[in-house]
């Protein structure tokens, strides 16, 4: 009987070998962490014997951070996998099971685990390659090829797109008088507070510079105006604090709207042109004073 059950379990084995691949490629073509880990805990959880997932990450300061977490932890047996990738550990992977697994199936986690480390990895050296290193903020080039695809995705399912594209006032003069280092501070501190007013569904980049800029799908123009005079006053109203100095800043705004509905020839438009909307609606708010908000329709 013995004998028999090792015969169920090697074939069980090879059959879920056979479709091992096809398995690590639902996730590791994917190249964002979130996106990676709910795929892969999606896929364990179909393993009948795995009731509950925590997946582990060590953070940036070395100390392990539950990332992803599903079910209940309330079964007879905890199993722990490393996901290591190369010679570095990244985290761990506790599964908790109705029973212990046996090597079989944890030759298919570990396999799993270290595609899981692939995975990771990528969407972290990706992530590298599209943002500033300053700001963490997306970098002008996957800021155009993700408005390009917005504005074909506002074009098929006729909804408006809207884009900010805003600079800091006198910045200049912040770096003439006060140096770089507080430059680049304020740079920094511009960005996370204008990333803790956004969503999910907006697309925040540096544009180069001084300048930034905001990509929002599925929104009508007054709620686009709103939003632009809510960051304009929370920006104004802050105090950025550098070593011992207070400063104060402003920013101007300038909109570009385009409506596919109102618009006959739409396969004409393209990234570029929205660009061109928001950066000439940014020059006349320049023009009218600053630290105000100028809007050019398309």
């Amino acid at each position: 009987m013995l004998f028999l059950n090792k015969i169920i379990y090697f074939l069980k084995y090879i059959k879920n070998l056979e479709n091992i691949n096809k398995l690590c490629l639902e996730f590791t073509c994917l190249l964002d962490e979130e996106k990676i880990l709910n795929k892969f805990t999606e896929i364990l959880l179909n393993f009948n014997n795995v009731k509950s997932i925590s997946v582990m990450l060590y953070n940036k300061t070395g100390i392990l951070e539950e990332k992803k977490s599903v079910g209940f932890y309330n079964h007879l047996a905890q199993t722990v996998i490393t996901i290591k990738f190369k010679s570095k550990i990244l985290g761990i992977l506790n599964l908790y099971s109705e029973k212990h697994l046996n090597k079989y199936e944890l030759k298919i986690f570990d396999i799993l685990s270290s595609n899981l480390a692939v995975a990771l990895a990528n969407a972290k050296f990706y992530k590298l390659a599209i943002t500033d290193s300053l700001t963490g903020l997306y970098i002008q080039q996957y800021f155009k090829q993700r408005l390009e695809y917005e504005i074909e995705l506002s074009i098929k399912y006729k909804y408006s797109i809207c884009l900010l594209l805003f600079d800091i006032d006198y910045f200049k003069k912040i770096n003439d008088n006060y140096g770089h280092q507080t430059g680049d501070f304020i740079l920094r501190a511009l960005s996370e507070l204008i990333k803790q007013n956004l969503n999910q569904n907006n697309v925040f980049a540096r544009y180069g510079g001084e300048e930034f800029t905001v990509i929002f799908p599925e929104i009508s123009l007054e709620e686009a105006k709103q939003i632009a005079e809510d960051l304009r006053k929370k920006v104004e109203k802050n105090e950025f604090n550098f070593k011992n100095t207070k400063l104060k800043i402003t920013i101007s705004i300038g909109i570009g709207y385009f409506s596919p509905i109102k618009k006959k020839k739409n396969n004409e438009f393209n990234c570029e042109k929205l660009i061109q909307l928001a950066d000439t609606a940014l020059y006349q708010a320049k023009n009218s004073g600053r630290n105000c908000i100028k809007v050019n329709i398309q």
